[in-house]
């Protein structure tokens, strides 16, 4: 059980870095000594360091909804993206977009043994990876696998991590790195907002309002990623619009970041993160609620 969680938690950054792997062992195994391949690995390697930053910094879909109900936070399917939204998105940036979001829905609504909910949400994720040409991910086996263990919230959670691994393995294995760069954005922004929701009606939470202020720290390493890939036609406006985030987010100050990796005993849930202490005004946190509303709402438009 335990590894599901750990494969959860890697899981939505894996495809980026696995594909950047194959790319540097593809330009190491040429001995050629030219200048050009030199820049070309020094550039690839710096992409993987890139994408470790995120893996290390970026809260997994289960973690959020953790953090969310360990808070005591009330459930709520209003701050979700509308599941009939999913038939409506009919490019391939949309679709990894809201695979990340829709992800991250539908661990939320494990999380709070919202059945029906969850059965509404994998629906909607294998909607979006069946428009990705994602195969084997979310099947219909995935559903009736969820149905036979839905008194059982631990093996939903774990069915939710097989699937979210085999699309990492599907992306690997086709060369879709942006596709996840893009996947992980959607999945981060969504997780953002439903922090930003849930403190909103419980103001109390001081640990949702700092997660939402060192969110600062992976937006700088997730920006790396998605600069990562230029002149992609699919990443370049999300990047634009990433940036305009950030410039509300550079007005916190500066803290230095622990990397830090915690197992639960209870759960058996493993969480990697960073842990600081960026203080955030009410002015800077409504400044950045607004930020992240706007692009999170471009981002389930359809």
């Amino acid at each position: 059980m335990g590894n599901n969680f750990r494969k959860y938690s890697t899981s939505i950054v894996a495809p980026c870095m696995a594909a950047m792997a194959i790319m540097l062992a593809s330009s190491c195994s040429n001995t050629s000594e030219s200048t050009e391949e030199t820049r070309d690995t020094i550039k690839v390697e710096q992409t993987i360091s890139q994408a470790q930053k995120v893996l290390f910094s970026l809260p997994s879909p289960v973690e959020m909804a953790m953090l969310l109900k360990n808070g005591g936070a009330n459930y709520d399917k209003d701050i979700l993206n509308d599941i009939d939204n999913a038939s409506k998105y009919s490019t391939n940036s949309k679709r990894a977009l809201n695979l990340g979001v829709y992800g991250t829905d539908l661990a939320y609504t494990a999380m709070y043994n919202q059945t029906q909910e969850t059965v509404f949400y994998m629906a909607a994720t294998k909607k979006m990876a069946d428009g990705l040409g994602i195969t084997g991910a979310f099947t219909d086996k995935t559903a009736e696998r969820m149905e036979a263990n839905q008194s059982n919230n631990d093996s939903i959670l774990a069915i939710i991590s097989d699937s979210y691994y085999e699309t990492d393995a599907f992306l690997k294995e086709n060369d879709r790195a942006s596709a996840s760069a893009l996947m992980i954005a959607g999945g981060w922004i969504e997780g953002l907002h439903l922090a930003i929701k849930v403190y909103e009606k419980s103001p109390k939470n001081q640990k949702l309002r700092q997660r939402v202020a060192d969110e600062k720290l992976t937006l700088t390493n997730l920006i790396g990623l998605l600069e990562s890939y230029p002149g992609d036609e699919n990443v370049t406006p999300i990047l634009a619009e990433f940036q305009k985030l950030k410039a509300s987010y550079d007005k916190l100050p500066e803290a230095n970041a622990d990397v830090t990796a915690t197992t639960d005993e209870t759960t058996k849930v493993t969480t990697i993160g960073a842990s600081s202490q960026i203080t955030m005004s009410d002015e800077q946190f409504r400044e950045i609620s607004a930020a992240v509303e706007s692009l999170r709402e471009g981002f389930i438009k359809p």
